[in-house]
């Protein structure tokens, strides 16, 4: 597939993204209208992801990195054709754990839990309780395998990078 411009629709009112730049081959794309991240999967298999100028002005690498692990679970296994379902947000997890770290994962996910309303507090510490009682099944080299089998989008008249 091929895209030029994102539009939320959402929300409020429609919210436009901009192309930042590539990791690992994925599109990545920005907006302020969303809390943290999400990613796509058009029909024909080709994904990106956009994430938030909040998750940005954290100024934290090691929690942009490991949202964007989050993210590939979410690509790989299509979970945006689903509906959503907490098992969707254990497994991505496990997979940025896997990549990442389990402290790091965790320590991502407390301070979500901080910035959150009471209800998604509920469910980030679920979460928490999640990936420090489960046995990760992901390894680095499985994470690696499915990054490499998400075939991205092709962005087109991206010329306007901004720097991740």
């Amino acid at each position: 597939m091929e895209i030029h411009k994102i539009l939320i629709l959402g929300g409020e009112k429609p919210s436009l993204c901009c192309y930042c730049r590539d990791w690992n081959g994925i599109p990545v794309f920005i907006t302020d209208s969303i809390a943290d991240s999400r990613s796509a999967v058009y029909r024909d298999g080709t994904g990106f992801i956009i994430i938030s100028t909040s998750l940005l002005k954290l100024k934290n690498e090691k929690f942009l990195l490991n949202k964007l692990w989050h993210e590939v679970s979410h690509l790989f296994y299509k979970d945006v054709w689903k509906p959503w379902n907490i098992e969707h947000e254990f497994r991505a997890d496990m997979l940025s754990a896997a990549a990442t770290g389990k402290e790091l994962t965790v320590q991502r996910l407390c301070a979500a839990r901080r910035r959150a309303s009471p209800e998604s507090a509920a469910m980030l510490e679920e979460r928490i309780h999640h990936i420090k009682t489960t046995r990760n099944t992901f390894t680095k080299r499985s994470a690696l395998q499915m990054l490499s089998s998400i075939r991205p989008v092709t962005v087109l008249n991206h010329s306007t990078r901004l720097s991740l």
